[in-house]
Formats: structure tokens, C-alpha cells, sequence
């Protein structure tokens, strides 16, 4: 999974900690630009033009647009078309950002299932770090507030502060630079809320909490209480001290998803690469991208079908064209259309001569 945010983490006063500061890169649920968290003030910064991308290669071709992250919500086919909501409690799904109008964004869904263009809210956007940028401990009151986001991070570590606005972006890097690293030191086992500090000492800032993952890595014993240690994985890099004696911090556990939305009832099957067109006589906004099982139902017009698949907004319903049920109309994706190399038949070897 690509990350949704990277973040630079402070390591706090302490001249050893601050040798070395942490950083993090993390996907995040009520994250800056989240609808679930409203801080009050979104400053992404646009790092380059806007350039809509033609919508067949954006369904042909994933590297066409610039992924990022979107909790589904209220979605159209097309800017006029009918609202569609997605179930309360729906994930965050990757998805890229093809074109925009005012405040929304028309983005590229890419399903095992199948591939299709939404327009959807600007604000169900995830907001993402596009540079590394420090995380303090500094509160709204101390005037900043049109400088900072928060943040909470729950995945191997818990990580909660404060970034700048005019580090946030909406769109991911271009490449995933970070990787998950260990440094070959031997590993200490720590209980689930076991508090990393930026210094060997109790009254120290919070660098993070043990979340999901026990291990640390020891980088070398202080005393008989506190070790300095190193967390990294793909997402995440923390560098710090631990008590072995410290009480437990407190954990912010995800609340637990919702039930999934109701599935379809199939009724028929739909060929590999069927057009998905946003209403009867509209545009073709995706295709299948393989035979499966629809409901389908006659349209409104001759020739046209309602079909509808699952996706993260629960039954979704699209037009299909075709003479019958057996005959929908497929649109292949630029690269299923591509000519194959020609060949060259081999060159006849001549019979030997005659005596």
C-alpha cells in the first residue's frame, strides 16, 4: 500500500535524539484535508499546474495520473448526474486525479473488478506530505494557526503533532523513495503503549507509542532503566529513548469498520472489457476488467442496460449498451487495442541443387 503521509518528527532537545531525527510515512484516517478530522484550515500548497488527462488513458494507463488517497463519499457519474453516497465508515481507497471543476475532483477508481471515473468531493481528499517537514508539540493557542495541521498516525507506532500547512499536498510522489530498512542492531521486545522519548527522561517530549509491532531495535543501554532505540519499517523511521519501567501511554485504537453494503444479486454474466457509460446515451466512463457476474436490467431505451457492480460505494449502477443481454458492447483500454508486432515469415531455404 503507498503511504498517505510523510512527516519529519522533531527528536526533541536532547543532543543525542537531535542527532538523529525521525521521520514518518503513514496512512493516516482523519489525517489533514480528512473530512473525519476537521481542523479548521486546509493550506495545500499546489507543487505544479493542473493538467487534465484524457480519460481513456487515464483508464488505460495507471501511470497517467498522480495516485492519491480518497474517503469515499457522495460521488457522480457525471457533474449533473444523480448523487451517489457511499456506506458510513467506507476506507480510504487509492485512487488517481484526472480532471476538476470548482470544488470537485474527477478521479480514476481501479477496482480488481473493474475501472471507472467518479467526481467526487475535493474534501474527501487525503491531504499528504510532499516533503519532509517537522512535527512539533505546539498547540493551536500559541498563534499558529494558519501554519499547522494535526495529525494522527496509528500503524506499527502511534505518532500525534503538528506539521506546517505549505508542506501538505494532494497527490503522492512520484516514486516511494523510503523503504523498509533495519539497521542490523539487536531487537528489544516492548509491550503494546510502551512510550518512545525524544530524551532518557521521564518529563521528555512523546515521540511515538508502540502500536501494532513489539520490536524496536537497541542502538545501546543508557543506564539500567533507559535504552536508546531505533523503529523503522517501510512507512516509518523513529529514533529515541525507552523506560522499560514507564507506564504504558494511551492508545488510539481505530474504531472497528462497519458492516459491508449490501452486494449485488447477479442475474446475468457481462463479457471482459464491457463499456461502463455514465448514463443511456452518455459517456463511456470504464469498463470491466474481466467476465464476471452483473445484475443487469433493461434500460430506458432500446439497446441500453442498467448494470450494476460492488464497489466501496456499494452497488454501483452504470448504462451498458448491446443488441441483448449476450451482446454488450465492450471498449477494450488503449493497451488491450494495441497492434501486435507484425512478423516475418521465415525465408524458404531453397532445395539442394540437382546432380
Amino acid at each position: 500500500m503507498r503511504p498517505l503521509i510523510a512527516l519529519l518528527l522533531a527528536a526533541g532537545c536532547g543532543a543525542a535524539a537531535s542527532s538523529t531525527p525521525t521521520s514518518s510515512t503513514l496512512p493516516t484516517p482523519g489525517s489533514p484535508g480528512s473530512p473525519d478530522r476537521d481542523t479548521g484550515h486546509r493550506g495545500i500548497t499546489a507543487t505544479e499546474p493542473f493538467v487534465p488527462v484524457d480519460p481513456a488513458k487515464a483508464l488505460a494507463d495507471p501511470g497517467a495520473t498522480k495516485a492519491t488517497y480518497l474517503v469515499p463519499g457522495t460521488v457522480r457519474l457525471d457533474p449533473t448526474g444523480l448523487p451517489v453516497d457511499a456506506p458510513p465508515g467506507a476506507p480510504p481507497i487509492e485512487v488517481g486525479i484526472a480532471d476538476q471543476q470548482g470544488s470537485l475532483v474527477r478521479v480514476v477508481v481501479r477496482l480488481p473488478t473493474a475501472r471507472f471515473l467518479v467526481w467526487s468531493d475535493r474534501d474527501r481528499l487525503f491531504a499528504i506530505v510532499r516533503h519532509d517537514a517537522r512535527v512539533s508539540d505546539w498547540m493551536r493557542a500559541a498563534g499558529n494557526l494558519d501554519t499547522t495541521e494535526a495529525i494522527l498516525h496509528y500503524g506499527g507506532v502511534q505518532i500525534e503533532g503538528w506539521i506546517p500547512d505549505d508542506a501538505l499536498a494532494e497527490t503522492l510522489p512520484t516514486s516511494d523513495e523510503r523503504s523498509a530498512s533495519w539497521y542490523g542492531g539487536q531487537r528489544l521486545m516492548l509491550m503494546p503503549g510502551a512510550v518512545i522519548r525524544s530524551e532518557a527522561k521521564w518529563a521528555s517530549r512523546e515521540l511515538a507509542l508502540m502500536a501494532k509491532t513489539p520490536f524496536v531495535e537497541t542502538i545501546k543501554k543508557v543506564d539500567d532503566e533507559w535504552t536508546e532505540v531505533r523503529y523503522a519499517d517501510r512507512d516509518t523511521l523513529v529514533h529515541g529513548y525507552v523506560s522499560t519501567r514507564s507506564p504504558p501511554g494511551r492508545l488510539h485504537h481505530p474504531a472497528p469498520p462497519d458492516p459491508p453494503p449490501t452486494p449485488i444479486t447477479p442475474t446475468d454474466k457481462a463479457p471482459e472489457y464491457t463499456c461502463l457509460y455514465a448514463s443511456e446515451q452518455g459517456d463511456a466512463i470504464g469498463f470491466l476488467t474481466s467476465e464476471q457476474e452483473v445484475e443487469l436490467s433493461p434500460g430506458n431505451r432500446l439497446g441500453w442496460f442498467k448494470l450494476a457492480i460492488d464497489t466501496p460505494w456499494g452497488a454501483l449502477t452504470f448504462a451498458a449498451q448491446g443488441a441483448t443481454k449476450r451482446e454488450l458492447m465492450t471498449c477494450p483500454p488503449a493497451f488491450a487495442l494495441a497492434p501486435s508486432a507484425p512478423t516475418t515469415p521465415p525465408t524458404p531455404t531453397p532445395p539442394p541443387p540437382t546432380p
